[in-house]
Formats: C-alpha cells, structure tokens, sequence
C-alpha cells in the first residue's frame, strides 16, 4: 500500500480504470461490490494465479525456475488488473502474492494477503 501510495504520488497517476470500475459498482451495489472485491475475487484470483498457475506450470525447487515462475505470473496477474500506466502497482502486487504462495505453499497466506490488501482499499 505504502508503494502504491508513493507510486501514485511520484508519477501523477491517476485511478486504474479496473478501480473506477469498482468503485462505480459499489456505488450501485455496496454490499455485494464489497463482498466480491474483498472475500470472492481474492479467493478466486489466487486459486487460479498462485495454486493452479504455479502447480501445473511452475512445480520445480530450481531457483530459476521458480523466479521465472513469479515474473510470468506478476505479469500476467498485472495485465489482467490493467495494462496501462498502473500496471506496475498490480504486477508487484501479483509477484509479491506470487512469492508468499512460492515460499509457504499454503494458498490460505496469499489469499489472506490478498483480502486484507483489497479490504484497505475499499476502506
């Protein structure tokens, strides 16, 4: 969070348009807006991108490997969220994600990340 505000401060950028999305929607529907962005879509977005991903495709203990793994996936993780100027701020994001689930293998660490991570946004 503290990179992001920084990120947004230091490159004038404005809000991703996956946010203003969000944040439209939840001015529409709050409580089921709030219910996905912060329990459904966190759970669902990390047994994809770290448990499936990282199980059919990145299943080695070579460090390179295992590097490469998390670079594709931050990618990928990032250009899904948004491929323009705020792409950096969901690809570091993603790898940080990505690294947690590398290091603990334990899904239930990056997605309470990812839930607390969405839960101070919408606060």
């Amino acid at each position: 969070m503290l990179f992001q505000i920084w990120y947004t401060n230091q490159f004038k950028v404005n809000i991703s348009a996956n946010q203003l999305a969000i944040e439209k929607l939840f001015e529409k529907l709050p409580i089921w807006t709030f219910t996905d962005g912060v329990l459904v879509a966190p759970v669902m977005e990390e047994l994809i991108f770290r448990g499936i991903f990282f199980e059919l495709f990145f299943q080695t203990d070579q460090p390179v490997i295992k590097v490469i793994g998390v670079i594709v996936n931050a990618v990928i993780f990032g250009a899904l969220h948004d491929t323009g100027i705020n792409f950096p701020i969901y690809a570091i994001m993603g790898a940080i994600l990505a690294v947690t689930y590398m290091r603990t293998r334990d899904i239930k660490c990056s997605i309470g990340i990812h839930i607390l991570n969405n839960f101070i946004s919408f606060i």
